[in-house]
């Protein structure tokens, strides 16, 4: 986790998405994925452009 909050700007969210993360894609420009964990894995929400995903 450290390396994609390092690399990615990787943060959680809050308002609707509280208890998501989001993460920039490498050499994606505005592209961004938001996942949600459990104990064992990482459900892919969603993924589009900043304005996409939030308005």
């Amino acid at each position: 986790m450290e390396e994609l909050k390092r690399r990615h700007n990787m943060h959680t969210l809050s308002g609707e998405w509280k208890g998501s993360n989001e993460c920039h894609v490498a050499n994606a420009g505005d592209w961004l994925l938001i996942w949600c964990t459990t104990d064992d894995l990482a459900i892919f929400q969603r993924t589009g452009s900043h304005d996409d995903l939030f308005g």
